[in-house]
């Protein structure tokens, strides 16, 4: 009975001290989704990235029906219907798991918000229709006094109805190019990518970046792993960031621009003046003096075309690429690449850049003007200072609906 009532006693005391021991178990937080559009675009195709965000740090698995597949990441809609998409968040850290839906009907000129990568509509011909109508484009010209930064402008980046132009410094409009302000970034802006509140700058003097829609800038540059301290072409998929340099050769950061390694000639860039890069996947495009370089593992190594793949003389400044079809604005003329750049054909006039939705195919000429196309780059028809250019030497052109934006060396040129 002794025995017995010592197990009593010293039971609860046992239960007490081991209670103290276990640590209390926070509640888990219930993640949330913040879906980025209304309806979607038919016949597009976008990053899964650009659709919707999540505060939740789970693996994110993303699931579609309807009028729209899934493919590689991206959300490719059909020509009418709605489509339903499904984000999947499984539990992590303080997160809980959860799911979200959304159904969005199909309608036409949705701006689509640029998260891993620029807008880029499928190529099918029996479903793709030109956002830029075949027809007369007027365009308006918008300089110092609608607040640019400068008359002369190098870049041009737009997300819905706010637009950020690149010249002595970097403005923003948010009424789609009619007035801008001016940021305090007053270094030359050669490049822009924006993904969300995060704006990506490449300027004289290295990358700044953003976290705060362009109000205030941290830069990176050759102490941070940058090439060199010049930036001049900038791309963005998901935490990887890539900055060409025309004289030193092409940086990459995996790790949201924090640190930087830099390719070169050593890693098969045939050339240290790269002028231009595009990524899809782990497939990284890069324009150079010599040609355009292709890196299938990511930007490790690359193997180079040129005049003997159909490039002419070599020197690629613009590249944008959809699924197999590969853009490269030479200096002599629009090459197009249906096999993922093994072989190019000429099909239009040379340029700086190139931009393309759908059938639409723009370049921003040298000298040249706009040339646009609607029918894939067969044809092309060319828009100078008489259609409202500021200038016919233009740097960079930005598409959205059935909007052509123009960054020139006298403003900034917005079709009508």
């Amino acid at each position: 009975m002794k025995f017995n009532r010592l197990l009593v006693c010293l039971l609860p005391f046992g239960l007490l001290i081991s209670s103290a021991l276990v640590p209390a178990v926070a509640a888990a937080t219930t993640p949330s989704v913040i879906w980025k559009l209304k309806t979607l675009n038919p016949s597009q195709s976008y990053p899964t990235s650009s659709i919707a965000s999540s505060n939740s740090t789970g693996t994110k698995t993303w699931s579609v029906s309807g009028s729209c597949s899934l493919k590689s990441g991206r959300i490719s809609t059909r020509t009418s219907g709605s489509c339903t998409i499904k984000l999947a968040l499984k539990a992590k850290g303080k997160f809980a798991a959860k799911s979200f839906s959304k159904r969005f009907l199909l309608a036409a000129n949705t701006p689509t918000p640029p998260e891993s990568s620029p807008p880029i509509q499928t190529t099918t011909t029996s479903t793709t229709t030109a956002s830029v109508p075949p027809r007369s484009i007027a365009f308006t010209n918008r300089t110092i006094a609608s607040g640019l930064q400068s008359n002369w402008t190098f870049g041009v980046f737009v997300v819905g109805s706010t637009v950020y132009v690149g010249g002595s410094g970097l403005a923003i409009s948010t009424d789609g190019g009619t007035t801008f302000t001016k940021t305090s970034l007053t270094r030359s802006v050669r490049g822009l990518y924006v993904v969300g509140a995060t704006v990506y700058a490449a300027v004289s003097g290295g990358l700044a970046i953003s976290t705060d829609g362009g109000t205030t800038f941290t830069f990176r540059t050759a102490a941070d792993g940058l090439a060199c301290n010049n930036g001049d072409r900038v791309f963005v998929a998901g935490s990887v960031v890539y900055v060409s340099d025309t004289n030193c050769g092409l940086s990459i950061s995996t790790d949201g621009g924090v640190t930087f390694t830099t390719r070169t000639t050593a890693d098969g860039l045939n050339s240290y003046s790269v002028y231009d890069v595009f990524a899809v996947g782990s497939t990284v495009y890069v324009g150079t003096k010599g040609g355009l370089s292709i890196s299938t593992d990511g930007g490790v190594t690359f193997t180079t075309r040129t005049a003997a793949s159909g490039l002419g003389n070599g020197w690629v400044q613009g590249v944008y690429v959809v699924d197999s079809t590969v853009y490269a604005a030479t200096t002599s003329g629009l090459r197009i690449s249906t096999d993922g750049g093994t072989t190019f054909r000429l099909t239009g006039p040379g340029g700086l850049g190139v931009y393309v939705v759908g059938s639409t195919v723009c370049v921003a000429g040298e000298n040249s003007g706009v040339g646009i196309s609607t029918d894939g780059g067969t044809t092309f028809t060319q828009y100078k200072i008489a259609s409202g250019l500021g200038s016919d030497y233009v740097r960079q052109v930005f598409v959205v609906g059935s909007t052509v934006y123009a960054a020139t060396t006298n403003g900034l040129a917005i079709s009508d």
